[in-house]
């Protein structure tokens, strides 16, 4: 891994080497904490997305992002299950079907309830 040198970097290594090197090549990384909510979020958006991108054109429908939503969902970091599912939904219809009609055909209102009942 290559590493990157700035002007503080090398400042420290000449003011004192052992100092540069307890900084940053022997610090720890700082301990992970918990998972939150719009992090899982996020994630999962962004997967079900790519691979909604990913399939063939003709699979490319709205009626597919339910099923890879569900596929890639991250559900760690939310308070409770109530909050978790109106992300969920949320995500699906507010966000993820505004998104697919830019790349489709608009939506229809038939569309829309058929995505409703599906999640």
């Amino acid at each position: 891994m290559a590493r990157l040198y700035t002007p503080s970097r090398l400042g420290a290594y000449e003011d004192c080497p052992r100092r540069y090197r307890y900084a940053y090549v022997d610090r720890p990384s700082p301990p992970k904490g918990p998972p939150w909510a719009h992090n899982s979020l996020g994630a999962s958006v962004h997967t079900a997305l790519r691979n909604w991108y990913g399939l063939p054109e003709a699979r490319r429908t709205p009626e597919a992002l339910p099923t890879l939503l569900r596929a890639t969902w991250v559900g760690e970091g939310y308070r409770d299950d109530a909050q978790e599912r109106e992300a969920f939904d949320r995500a699906l219809l507010d966000g993820l079907l505004d998104l697919a009609a830019v790349g489709c055909a608009e939506l229809t209102e038939l569309q829309r309830a058929a995505l409703a009942a599906a999640r």
